[in-house]
């Protein structure tokens, strides 16, 4: 754990959706948050949300006046992306389910794309249209920079495959390995493969094993967008069509990509090279992921087991600032010892809540959102940073349990959270801080 100090935060907005693309067999997928009307929504807003998520990207969906086509932006935790393939397929799954299916063409950075939504027994299977693709080969000093950054040596590449760069709407260097076993090894200098990718104006690297002409194994890394490894890459299997086509692939052959099997997260895509104008068409099957029991599900069933609380409204909350930040001090709190949090008086104040009381109840959600637990405040105390002692470190849980880790890692989260409310981080010290103990009520398992 490298920064697991937080506090309460409020949860996502309600018009946040969560989808994985690419499933495979019902599992797996690659997640993406889609808001399917964000034009009130600022680029920092955007970004904003794809941080706190922590997914690979983020769609923003823009109506437009002609009924089927939408403005589509993507947003990755660190910046706007051209165009990203499982956002989009996740984005008309979300229209699919909302409008029905049928076509649908999304104005992107990289150009229009089409998509044909459908459903099978599988679900809702979306099928994009990529702008015209094509392949070519790197500079031979540049290959050398990314094999090193990759720490892959050239005997390790596949022989008849030489590394390419692709572009179906975005380049993508794409390298092949000799084997399955070499594709199943990452292990990559994570800073100097983003300056490579960054400088060549590359979106991933595609590391691929061919199995047969129908089957090929991929893994990408996807340093440029804070994300170590994305579990499916709509928009380098468009870039994959390209290479096909170069090397001469039967357009006849439908090939299947299987990706994020390493990850313990298996994605299946489709690629056809059929289309004779060039465009690559990349298939997969979309679902939301969060068709879960909301807060007021959770808090129903709670009154029915304790009558005397019906009539409260607890309000809905997370820990922390980002989406697996929140999920790790969840699973403090429902698997291990956690029963303190603390917050700055300033956040409740801009979020127009009041300061927690003993006796309050909240409704707790993951880092995505979906509420899990319901806690009871048991004390509450105003204070500064420095008055922390002890006993509550102990009771928050975090890193080694110390005094000393607990200081450290909250004063990082309150700077973080001073610059959010327009705060100088650097009074953080000054600053009032609510610290609270609570107990969890249900569900009753979980105490």
């Amino acid at each position: 754990m490298t920064d697991n100090a937080a506090g309460r935060a409020p949860v996502l907005p309600a018009e946040v959706l969560h989808y994985a693309a690419f499933t495979d067999g019902g599992s797996g997928g690659n997640p993406a948050g889609v808001v399917l009307d964000a034009r009130a929504w600022s680029d920092a807003d955007r970004l904003a949300l794809a941080a706190r998520l922590g997914y690979s990207e983020c769609a923003f969906v823009e109506p437009t006046s002609r009924p089927g086509r939408h403005r589509l932006r993507f947003f990755s935790p660190l910046d706007e992306v051209g165009f990203c393939g499982h956002a989009t397929v996740a984005t008309a799954v979300a229209l699919a389910e909302r409008d029905g299916v049928g076509s649908l063409t999304f104005e992107t950075s990289a150009g229009p794309i089409e998509v044909e939504t459908a459903e099978d027994a599988a679900g809702i299977i979306a099928t994009l249209t990529s702008v015209p693709a094509s392949s070519g080969a790197p500079a031979p000093d540049v290959l050398a920079e990314a094999l090193s950054a990759l720490r892959w040596a050239s005997d390790e590449l596949d022989p008849r495959r030489p590394p390419a760069v692709a572009f179906g709407g975005m380049n993508h260097l794409l390298v092949f390995a000799g084997s399955r076993e070499r594709l199943a090894r990452l292990d990559y200098d994570v800073d100097r493969l983003k300056a490579l990718c960054l400088g060549q104006g590359w979106t991933t690297v595609s590391l691929l094993f061919v199995e047969r002409p129908d089957l090929v194994h991929a893994r990408n890394p996807f340093p440029v967008g804070g994300v170590y490894e994305d579990p499916a890459t709509g928009a380098a299997a468009a870039a994959l069509g390209g290479w096909l086509r170069a090397a001469g692939h039967d357009p006849q052959v439908r090939v299947t990509v299987l990706q994020g099997h390493d990850m313990g997260r298996p994605c299946r895509l489709l690629v056809d090279v059929s289309r004779p104008d060039g465009r690559t068409r990349v298939s997969g099957v979309g679902s939301r992921f969060h068709d879960v029991a909301t807060e007021t599900d959770l808090w129903r069933e709670y009154v029915a087991a304790h009558p005397e609380h019906d009539g409260e409204k607890p309000p809905l909350e997370a820990f922390g600032d980002s989406m697996p930040l929140g999920d790790e001090l969840l699973a403090l709190v429902t698997d291990g010892p956690k029963r303190a949090t603390a917050e700055l008086v300033a956040q409740f104040e801009a979020d127009g809540d009041p300061v927690p009381q003993p006796g309050d109840h909240w409704v707790v959600a993951d880092g995505a959102g979906v509420p899990t637990v319901i806690l009871r405040t048991s004390e509450i105390r105003v204070g500064r940073l420095e008055s922390v002692d002890d006993a509550f470190a102990w009771d928050e849980a975090e890193d080694d349990r110390t005094r000393d880790s607990w200081l450290a890692g909250h004063r990082r989260y309150f700077r973080r959270s001073c610059q959010r409310l327009g705060l100088d981080p650097d009074r953080v010290d000054e600053l009032d801080v609510v610290f609270e103990r609570f107990e969890v009520v249900w569900p009753p398992a979980q105490d």
